[in-house]
């Protein structure tokens, strides 16, 4: 997948100050991941979040989960967020966690709508193989191929989500799945200028690399209240995939 990481980083971390009001579809993952999550297991020794963000699921995981040791990983600068959050200590790892040494081995690895900015998916999984205890679980959620398709439809602009079938293939080699689920979270928006601003807000257009003319935007508004009307305003549709597994002996 060809995605800028230095563009992602950028984009997300101008977004961080305005990230916990924008983010309402990503809130929700975080809380079905936790469900999950606590169907399975609740005790852990030693906890790794990739790409925590502002610290929202790593705070509920906190309130909810047993851990030793909390370490957490994200592309920007996010210190301060977690530091008003989190009630335990942990330890911050800041950078690519494509490119990361880890040195040591977890009970969880966990992750909420961050492995569809990777470069190299199966690599990735493949890797994280190496760094989970004997019956160490991985957790995290993505996005299937229909996600914003309100975005996608009008713009020709969006990532090139892997489908389900995709990740278990990449799975299967290393790990034992034990839960996946599909869903769909629509949200709605006053106007087609709300929905380009929560998306920049939230950083989710990191892979956009046009200009919006005025005419161009003049005819994306147009367009998208046109076909997209909802409620008296207009729709945008995340479609989050959720996957646990457990690593192979």
């Amino acid at each position: 997948m060809d995605v800028n990481k230095q563009a992602v980083q950028r984009r997300f971390q101008r977004a961080l100050p305005f990230y916990d009001r924008q983010a309402k579809a990503q809130q929700q993952i975080n809380r079905r991941l936790l469900s999950i999550l606590q169907n399975t297991r609740s005790d852990f020794e030693d906890i790794l979040e990739i790409g925590c963000g502002t610290g929202h699921f790593s705070s509920l995981l906190q309130q909810h989960i047993a851990a030793k040791q909390w370490w957490l990983n994200d592309l920007c600068e996010v210190d301060e967020h977690l530091a008003a959050r989190l009630t335990q200590p942990y330890h911050l790892i800041v950078g690519d966690a494509e490119a990361l040494a880890l040195a040591r081995q977890f009970d969880l690895i966990a992750s909420a709508s961050t492995f569809q900015w990777f470069a190299d998916p199966p690599r990735f999984l493949t890797r994280l193989k190496r760094h989970l205890k004997p019956n160490g679980l991985l957790l995290f959620s993505v996005f299937s191929p229909d996600n914003l398709v309100e975005i996608r439809r009008l713009t020709q602009i969006g990532l090139d989500y892997p489908s389900i079938q995709q990740w278990h293939d990449w799975l299967a080699a290393d790990f034992q799945i034990l839960h996946t689920e599909s869903a769909q979270i629509r949200l709605i928006f006053e106007s087609p200028l709300a929905v380009l601003r929560h998306l920049q807000q939230s950083g989710v257009t990191a892979v956009s690399r046009q200009a919006w003319t005025k005419g161009r935007l003049k005819r994306f508004c147009a367009d998208y209240q046109q076909y997209y009307s909802s409620n008296g305003g207009v729709s945008l549709t995340y479609t989050p995939l959720y996957l646990l597994a457990r690593v192979k002996a």
